[in-house]
């Protein structure tokens, strides 16, 4: 059961009462490796990408259950725009229902402004003060 959703509320009390419940985490063993051993070595970014933003919701949104899971990023194209295109199309709204009545924290989690905060992890460009690319492959500024 998905402790976020309580519109099911009554069904997963009677659920609790009759069985096991064996909680699986983004950041807890076994699930916490799963989606780094699908990535191949110049994939590992969406890994350890997916892994910080998974950080920061626990920290906003106070709960291990709002993390990210990796079967976002399982059968999807890893390079930049896939990865873009399953955030904007499928993170992004995930986390606007998370964030609702929090609206001003939700502009943090837009994939702008992610690639942004995580550029040393997604390893790409960084514009420059003239407003050209400049390669950064260890994140710093030049």
């Amino acid at each position: 059961m998905n402790t976020v959703d309580r519109s099911v509320a009554l069904v997963d009390a009677a659920m609790r009462r009759r069985f096991h419940f064996v909680p699986f985490y983004p950041d807890r063993e076994p699930i916490s490796e799963v989606l780094a051993s699908v990535c191949a070595d110049d994939e590992q970014w969406i890994a350890a990408l997916v892994s910080a933003v998974n950080v920061e919701l626990r920290e906003d949104l106070g709960s291990r259950d709002h993390q990210l899971g990796a079967s976002h990023f399982i059968q999807t194209l890893r390079t930049e725009e896939g990865f873009q295109q399953v955030w904007e199309h499928t993170i992004e709204p995930l986390i606007e229902d998370q964030m609702f009545g929090h609206e001003e924290g939700l502009e943090k989690y837009r994939w702008e402004s992610v690639r942004h905060r995580h550029a040393s992890i997604v390893g790409q460009t960084e514009p420059d003060a003239l407003g050209t690319d400049v390669d950064t492959p260890d994140g710093s500024t030049p």
